[in-house]
């Protein structure tokens, strides 16, 4: 407990309601020991040491408490999605740390090598380089594809299914009664916004992955009786609820992805929207021009020879880095905010085929500007720390 408190609040000290939960286990009110913490947040560490104390003595006493999750209606400004994003407290947080660390060990080996999202070093430029790999190293191999992404994943998710396959794998009962109790205080399903949540949809989408990797054949009768299996499709991927087949013959892919929609349905009880894709994988023809379809994955538009931005990302990222550029010049300085904006877009640019567009906007002299003010307003803020920590 102690660790997972350690590990979740290293970036949340400066948090008012830090504060407030390590009130609960001291003499002082929540504000002046917020305004404690802010000086020298070396003088929570007591503190620490008793809540978690506290917290592990509530699971073994199975006495588990804390406030109800606020839920709050989001715009996923990738997707264009609404979302319904829960806000949990910090106590529920340090539980999730709990939880995810004691199940580390079974997540590392049921978690597939492709399974990519919310997974340390797993995400976007990862699944992008593995599809990039497979599309030019074996274009025979992967000729077609197949897309489609799960209903209402999160909230899908049946709990009492997934709790019976942790019950199989899992031999801790303090762990089970900890696990349990927080994934019945969410509304419905799994909780966007947990951290618990997403280990655990990894975790549950994870059979079906394996079962993608492992019993996608079909069965051919040979001349001389035998039979023998071959496998229908090259290789799968899942980004989170996103789910990639790749593989040589149209037919092949499409009932590979028709066997999976029905383990979806019957094994996980989730669906797999009806609109899911069957597509010729993008080629050059004889004519030097592009055909087929681009894989439209994890924010990039991956083809035969190149990698583009999704569109809106493209969009997005230009609004943002020509304001920049213009209040450059107008005001010979980049306000901060923004200066993190295009700190996070470049990386999109720097992980895909845009050299024309950086060259075109300047984007890499741009960046120079843009890191040196963020390293500035840092200096200033560690400086502005040390003398707080000096004069208290």
């Amino acid at each position: 407990m102690r660790a997972a408190m350690a590990e979740c609040l290293s970036d949340k000290y400066e948090r008012f309601e830090t504060a407030e939960f390590l009130a609960t286990f001291s003499d002082s009110t929540a504000r002046q020991l917020h305004r404690n913490i802010k000086h020298d947040k070396r003088c929570a560490e007591p503190l620490m040491d008793i809540a978690s104390e506290a917290m592990a003595l509530e699971i073994m006493e199975r006495k588990i408490d804390f406030p109800e999750i606020k839920y709050s209606k989001r715009l996923d400004g990738n997707s264009g999605k609404i979302r319904e994003i829960g806000v949990e407290c910090i106590k529920q947080q340090i539980y999730d740390y709990a939880a995810v660390n004691a199940l580390m060990e079974l997540f590392e080996r049921k978690i597939g090598k492709y399974q990519c999202a919310s997974i340390p070093g797993r995400g976007q430029v990862y699944g992008k380089k593995a599809i990039e790999k497979w599309v030019r190293k074996n274009p025979d191999k992967t000729r077609v594809g197949a897309k489609g992404d799960v209903h209402h994943c999160y909230p899908s998710i049946d709990i009492e299914r997934l709790m019976s396959f942790l019950r199989k794998q899992v031999k801790n009962d303090d762990l089970l009664y900890l696990v349990e109790t927080l994934i019945r205080s969410y509304k419905q399903g799994l909780s966007i916004g947990s951290y618990l949540s997403q280990w655990l949809c990894n975790y549950f989408l994870s059979f079906a992955y394996h079962y993608a990797e492992q019993n996608l054949y079909k069965v051919r009768k040979q001349r001389d009786g035998t039979k023998k299996r071959t496998r229908l499709i090259y290789k799968a991927l899942f980004y989170m609820d996103d789910i990639l087949l790749l593989g040589s013959r149209k037919a092949d892919v499409r009932k590979a992805m028709e066997m999976l929609v029905k383990f979806f349905q019957e094994e996980l009880g989730l669906t797999i929207k009806p609109n899911w894709k069957l597509f010729q994988m993008d080629h050059i023809g004889r004519d030097g021009k592009h055909h087929g379809d681009c894989i439209d994955m994890m924010g990039y538009k991956i083809y035969r020879d190149h990698t583009e931005v999704r569109r809106k990302i493209f969009l997005t990222a230009r609004r943002a880095f020509m304001r920049a550029w213009k209040q450059l010049r107008k005001y010979k300085r980049i306000v901060l905010k923004l200066a993190y904006r295009c700190i996070s877009y470049f990386g999109w640019f720097k992980n895909s085929d845009s050299t024309n567009f950086l060259k075109k906007y300047g984007i890499e002299q741009l960046m120079k500007y843009v890191k040196r003010r963020v390293s500035n307003e840092s200096k200033i803020h560690n400086r502005t720390a040390s003398g707080q920590l000096a004069a208290a």
